[in-house]
């Protein structure tokens, strides 16, 4: 695990192009990672391939989805069936 400081856009680009063997990050994905002022780099072991989920994208989605349980996603990708989730504070 990889946890930066805050950085320059070059030393950002510095990191990922040394890592690049193991994220194998796309054109796309290095336009959209290289610069970031801060990193966190994860090695994730024994991944497996699970069915993907599919759900109605909503405007201001994030990146990210906060859930309590994977389940609150429905598998079978039926955009009525998904649950609304937001963080209980």
């Amino acid at each position: 695990m990889f946890h930066s400081e805050k950085m320059t856009p070059d030393e950002s680009i510095s990191i990922l192009v040394s890592h690049q063997e193991a994220l194998q990050l796309s054109e796309t994905q290095k336009k959209r990672w290289y610069g970031k002022k801060i990193l966190c780099l994860v090695t994730v072991e024994k991944v497996e391939l699970i069915e993907p989920m599919v759900f109605a994208r909503q405007k201001k989605i994030d990146d990210w989805l906060n859930l309590e349980h994977i389940k609150q996603v429905t598998p079978e990708g039926n955009p009525s069936e998904f649950k609304s989730v937001r963080l209980n504070k």
